[in-house]
């Protein structure tokens, strides 16, 4: 059974980095709401590359 196992790792991959993104959507929204100024967006080279 290697592919049910390879299967359920890709699925927990992928819910992990949803919910990483979920987190990251949060604080960030959290700083914008708070106007605490973000590092990559003090340097503009950096923040508009990204």
């Amino acid at each position: 059974m290697p592919y049910i196992q390879s299967d359920t790792r890709i699925l927990a991959i992928s819910r992990n980095i949803g919910t990483l993104y979920t987190i990251y959507t949060m604080v960030s929204g959290m700083l914008s709401r708070w106007h605490i100024a973000n590092p990559l967006d003090a340097t503009p080279e950096m923040g508009h590359g990204l």
